[in-house]
């Protein structure tokens, strides 16, 4: 059959439906017949096929998996990236790496998980002093003019929200005025 029904098949049974007088119809019986074969028929052969040459590469698959993700905790273990690190996150980094790489997988990528989030805690909270330093951040800081300019942005919802954040900018900024 190759995959293919001839129209002939859908002719002859409504010639025959039509004979007997029932009120089936060809192209029913047609598209019932290929939803058997591919049910029955082509389904398993294919499910049969993939299983099996899935199961012959699981093991390379798993393996280069296995290697990606030990190059990237050799990556972040020795980083820049753990400099600074939160306090609560500082556990991470009291593991040796080589007891860290014998972990199982599903470990490892929870390691790995857990110190790109720290990573992205430490650099929402963490504010570089060099910056505070800077001429213009701190004229800007110190200057209440850019407060007054427009009353819509001293009332905006946004400026409530930011409001803690310039006040702490604000005690930086003159702890490294001198």
């Amino acid at each position: 059959m190759e995959g293919r029904l001839s129209v002939s098949f859908t002719k002859y049974m409504q010639q025959h439906y039509e004979k007997r007088n029932l009120k089936k119809t060809g192209l029913n019986w047609t598209s019932g017949f290929i939803t058997k074969l591919w049910t029955y028929l082509y389904w398993p052969q294919c499910s049969n096929w993939n299983e099996f040459i899935h199961k012959l590469n699981s093991g390379a698959i798993q393996s280069r998996k296995r290697e990606e993700m030990e190059s990237e905790v050799h990556k972040l273990y020795c980083s820049e990236k753990r400099i600074n690190l939160l306090q609560k996150d500082q556990h991470l980094l009291s593991t040796p790496l080589d007891s860290l790489l014998e972990l199982p997988d599903a470990h490892l990528q929870a390691w790995v998980n857990q110190f790109e989030v720290a990573i992205l805690e430490r650099n929402r909270i963490f504010i570089p002093e060099a910056d505070l330093s800077s001429t213009h951040l701190h004229r800007w800081l110190l200057s209440s003019s850019w407060l007054t300019r427009s009353k819509r942005r001293v009332r905006s919802s946004r400026y409530r929200k930011i409001l803690p954040l310039i006040r702490e900018l604000r005690k930086r900024s003159t702890r490294f005025k001198g």
